[in-house]
């Protein structure tokens, strides 16, 4: 999956900008395994937080958007699981 570099404006710190540069380079240098792994990683941290939100009693505006952030983390998921099987990211091949 290739990793989208943001815009980076002029507002931001010249070390915000740095740290973003250098995280790109080593994703890019990252072999398909490290990649698949920190894509994992951040996919299943996020399916986690979600349950957590949803468990909690409050507004249920937020507890809609944790359900709908949990759903597109789980087919993030998925893809994954596609891009760890065949090598290509769906949609990218």
């Amino acid at each position: 999956m290739r990793m989208v570099k943001a815009d980076l404006t002029d507002e931001l710190a010249p070390e915000i900008r740095e740290i973003c540069e250098g995280f790109h380079r080593l994703y890019e240098r990252a072999s398909l395994a490290e990649q698949i792994s920190w894509q994992r990683t951040r996919a299943v941290r996020t399916c986690r937080n979600n349950r957590k939100i949803m468990r909690l009693l409050g507004d249920p505006a937020l507890q809609g958007y944790a359900g709908s952030a949990l759903r597109r983390a789980q087919i993030r998921l998925l893809r994954i699981r596609i891009w760890r099987a065949t090598g290509v990211y769906p949609g990218e091949g």
